[in-house]
């Protein structure tokens, strides 16, 4: 810095540092701020005590010099020609010689500006290691770099300060079913209270839990930050995603991404407390500061003159035994237990904020609460608050009531196709002149058409509709909110199609690659079903109602029904008493009429209830349709609703992963984030030697020469990787290269 503006630049750098959400640590680390995190209060508490006077350089006017000149030329003669000097030593002829009482830090420094050794000499030792899988550890810094670990473990140490001052339970701990040194045994599994509690649901066992006996109460900031990184890495490690693969051969590339080869046993009992505690909704909404500020560092040039929001759902099945909430499962083809999840993309496709259900997602009702969440988290960190919002939703959210929701307020707009089964020209109001579509083979048409709300009788709904017809004979019809006045029909359209290259194919890719299909584990709650409650309540109504207007004809069938219960006794009677031979029935004379006789009279009893019924038909044949959905229903009165807590924790991990691997691949390798499996398949899993010392780990990739265009890629990349002053999470400095 220069000395004229030195304090004025000091004044500017403290007070963004103070602005910044970013903690001062990872500012000064990211943009390469010219002065140590402690230096940094040093300024700040200076300024709060003399103000900019305090910054000055006094040191030009020797007032703070330890040694004057006499002295360091004494100790340059002292220590000319030893290669090796003791502090303590110099201290002692410095005060023998001048009377002056130095500390040895001072004398250690000064020796250190003279290039003289002290003490005893500590040979540089290192550790050099062949490794598979060491492409890994180049996500592992991207992260730590980004700050990742840090803003993961801050957000979770608010969650257990916030549980720990909450009042626990002061039940001393059951021991029952361990041994002598508190270790479980089998007995404690097959306990009956444990038994019937394994699979209950979180809050239940949250309860009746002190929770500050927890190990995670009691560990360190960096702890947490070292596990949240191998967690992080479970996608890579076991190749599914899944905990319990930990263990196998791929899971000691743990020890290089993290900094300690964990086991199955610890990630799992983490994860459980991350569970007990009630972590993932902080993290969700720390996710989303997090990604918009690294993501927004350069300034975004939107293409559209609105901000698209892309709302987009995951199924995962859930095979149980248990009556749980279903829906369809499209992977499977089939409606079954599962929890759904709602995703909400940035303008790019980049997953930003999610939410679990158990069964249906509602992707449509709730659309509005997660954008105000997701708005309320952006708060001092979007660039772009006076944009015009639009949500780009598939066909599940084009239900009456949804749109009704959107014309309810006016800060969210909404673009969303209607299903082809939904279309009908008898619905259009008007229709506007034909314009062709400026970014492809179609002809646009603008509507207004009218929509009925099936589940408010009458209700109609006026919306705004384009109807596509492409050359090829295809028809689409889209509906939205955007006024007329300022975004034309081919800007609406290509709003909407953007969203496969921009999302759909982005989000497909993500899915396998950081196992988003996979359940992590849940428990369960018995809870009443309302709309099990709801239809049986309204069918025992028509049926009553039913039975009511047939009042007389059902007593004549009933009659007629006692009369056939006889008879077909009867008719039973006289079979019993005959034999069959060769395939014949035996039978006296007398006997033989009387069953004749007894059978053509059940066949005359069943045609005049037949009559009966025939003279109401259509109310007999909706009460027999009503009392078969009555009895369907029976037994389906409470449903089980699955645990989304830990679900939605591991969700956030394989969401920051994928988020990391895009980041890594847009800004090192010029590549799309349709490139996922490329990556994992091209770098992540490439071999390599570590070579590791105190301060420094240098990690050579061995090269494909196979792939020379994707080397040549990773190669560059690599170059600018070792620009940004990368570190471990142990704080070794980070070398990367191809060889």
């Amino acid at each position: 810095m220069v000395n004229v503006d030195r304090e004025k630049q000091i004044v500017k750098v403290v007070a963004r540092i103070e602005r910044s959400s970013l903690s001062p640590e990872i500012y000064i680390k990211r943009y390469g701020i010219p002065f140590s995190i402690a230096q940094f209060y040093r300024y700040r508490s200076r300024l709060s005590e003399k103000g900019k006077e305090g910054l000055k350089d006094r040191r030009q006017d020797g007032n703070n010099r330890k040694l004057d000149k006499d002295e360091l030329a004494f100790l340059r003669g002292f220590v000319k020609g030893r290669t090796i000097v003791s502090p303590s030593e110099v201290q002692r002829a410095v005060a023998s010689e001048f009377g002056t009482t130095v500390h040895r830090s001072t004398i250690s420094r000064v020796l250190k500006k003279m290039e003289v050794a002290t003490g005893r000499r500590v040979l540089e030792v290192s550790n050099k290691e062949r490794v598979s899988c060491a492409g890994f550890e180049l996500i592992a810094a991207l992260a730590v770099h980004l700050g990742w670990p840090e803003h993961t473990a801050r957000f979770v140490m608010d969650v257990i300060n916030c549980r720990g001052s909450e009042p626990q339970p002061d039940d001393p701990p059951d021991r029952n079913g361990r041994n002598s040194k508190g270790q479980f045994t089998k007995r404690y599994n097959q306990r009956t209270s444990v038994r019937k509690m394994r699979f209950a649901s979180i809050e239940l066992k949250r309860s009746a839990k002190d929770l500050r006996r927890m190990d995670i109460f009691h560990t360190s900031i960096k702890n947490l930050q070292r596990k949240a990184l191998a967690v992080l890495a479970l996608p890579l490690v076991t190749l599914n995603g899944e905990v319990r693969h930990v263990n196998a051969v791929v899971g000691n590339a743990l020890d290089g991404f993290c900094g300690f080869n964990y086991k199955q046993g610890t990630l799992d009992r983490f994860l459980r407390e991350l569970k007990y505690v009630g972590a993932s909704e902080s993290l969700l909404g720390g996710q989303v500061q997090f990604w918009y500020e690294t993501w927004g560092r350069s300034e975004i040039d939107l293409e559209m003159p609105f901000l698209c929001f892309y709302i987009d759902g995951n199924t995962k099945p859930i095979w149980s035994t248990k009556r749980v909430r279903k829906n369809k499962v499209t992977m499977w083809g089939r409606v079954m237990g599962c929890l759904e999840q709602v995703f909400v993309h940035d303008c790019f496709g980049r997953p930003i904020y999610f939410e679990t259900y158990s069964g249906h997602g509602p992707m449509g009702v709730y659309t509005l609460s997660m954008m105000e969440k997701v708005e309320r988290y952006m708060e001092g960190v979007s660039n772009h608050s006076q944009v015009s919002r639009v949500l780009v939703m598939d066909s599940a959210g084009n239900s009456v009531e949804t749109l009704r929701a959107f014309a309810s307020q006016s800060r969210y707009y909404y673009i969303t196709p209607l299903d082809d089964n939904q279309w009908s020209a008898r619905k259009v109001r008007q229709e506007g002149n034909p314009e062709r579509y400026r970014w492809g083979d179609a002809t646009l048409y603008e509507c207004d058409i009218e929509l009925k709300d099936s589940k408010e009788k009458d209700y109609l709904l006026q919306v705004r509709a384009i109807r596509i017809e492409w050359d090829y004979g295809k028809r689409t019809v889209l509906l939205t909110s955007l006024p007329v006045s300022t975004v034309g029909p081919s800007l609406v359209v290509k709003a909407y199609f953007d969203r496969w290259p921009q999302q759909e194919l982005t989000f497909r890719s993500m899915k396998g690659f950081v196992s988003l299909h996979r359940v992590a584990g849940y428990g369960k709650v018995l809870v009443e079903d309302t709309i099990v409650r709801d239809k049986q309540a309204k069918l025992k109504e028509k049926i009553q109602s039913l039975r009511d207007k047939l009042k007389s004809p059902l007593a004549e069938i009933a009659q007629k029904t006692a009369t056939l219960t006889a008879l077909i006794e009867e008719e039973r009677t006289l079979r019993v008493n005959s034999r069959i031979k060769e395939g014949e029935r035996i039978l006296g004379k007398k006997d033989t009429e009387a069953l004749k006789a007894c059978t053509r009279e059940i066949g005359r009893v069943q045609r005049s209830m037949k009559d009966i019924e025939k003279s109401y038909e259509k109310e007999f044949r909706s009460l027999h349709r009503y009392e078969a959905s009555w009895m369907r229903l029976q037994g389906k009165e409470f449903v089980y609703k699955v645990d989304v807590e830990l679900d939605q924790i591991l969700t956030y991990f394989r969401v920051s992963l994928s988020n990391l691997c895009a980041y890594f691949l847009k800004e090192f390798l010029q590549m799309g984030p349709l490139s996922f499996s490329t990556l994992m398949q091209s770098v992540l899993l490439l071999d390599g030697e570590v070579e590791e010392t105190r301060e420094q780990r240098m990690v050579v990739l061995k090269r494909n020469r196979k792939d020379p265009v994707m080397m040549e890629r990773l190669e560059a990349g690599l170059v600018k990787l070792n620009t940004l002053s990368l570190f471990t999470i142990t704080g070794k400095r980070y070398r990367f290269s191809l060889k």
